[in-house]
């Protein structure tokens, strides 16, 4: 039988370890105690990484934090549609004026979506519902969105730079810094550069 490692989010194993330390006598232990003032001595990131990851979107528009951890950030394609546009447009947007950019957002959904047979009017419906002002469409996918980091990063607040944060009825944004992304998707880049 192989042996299977299960991956975890940062902020799980984390609290694993932090309670495994509180009701255990594990601080006796000379070699964790070793292993803790090599890390500490060394200002090393990996106990506590506060500054943010870089975001990795692959050739299969697969979204990851590799500072945080080899896992993806999985989320539904219109929920990662939502993310990229958002993370095109660092100025923000007001989720009200979203209904003048449903052809961005079909656009990217076809990149997100590439290798699936989608019907074109059905991506179209679930766009139009996305941007659609009377409903609360938008703030479901962006819920989605927070998800898929708070599953990688360690705790809200870095999750924060990922998401598309902003005051209600103000405008919207993802507050990464954009130097810090990098785009392996060759249609997705040009399309970035163009707009």
């Amino acid at each position: 039988m192989k042996n299977k490692h299960t991956k975890i989010s940062y902020s799980i194993a984390k609290g694993f370890l932090l309670e495994l330390l509180d009701h255990h006598d594990l601080m006796n232990d000379t070699d964790i105690k070793e292993k803790i003032e090599r890390l500490t001595s060394q200002d090393n990131s990996l106990i506590e990484n506060e500054s943010p990851s870089r975001i990795v979107i692959d050739r299969k528009c697969r979204v990851y934090l590799p500072d945080y951890s080899e896992q993806e950030a999985v989320m539904p394609y219109l929920a990662k549609t939502l993310f990229l546009f958002f993370l095109n447009h660092p100025q923000g947007l007001e989720f009200r004026k979203m209904h003048k950019h449903t052809k961005e957002l079909y656009d990217i959904y076809q990149v997100v979506s590439e290798a699936k047979n989608m019907e074109a009017e059905r991506i179209r419906n679930s766009i139009n519902n996305l941007v659609n002002p009377t409903n609360n469409r938008i703030y479901e996918v962006c819920s989605l969105v927070r998800k898929a980091f708070l599953q990688i990063v360690a705790n809200a607040e870095q999750a924060e730079h990922y998401c598309i944060s902003g005051q209600h009825g103000g405008i919207r944004r993802i507050s990464i810094d954009r130097k810090l992304v990098h785009i392996e998707n060759e249609k997705l880049k040009l399309y970035f550069m163009n707009n």
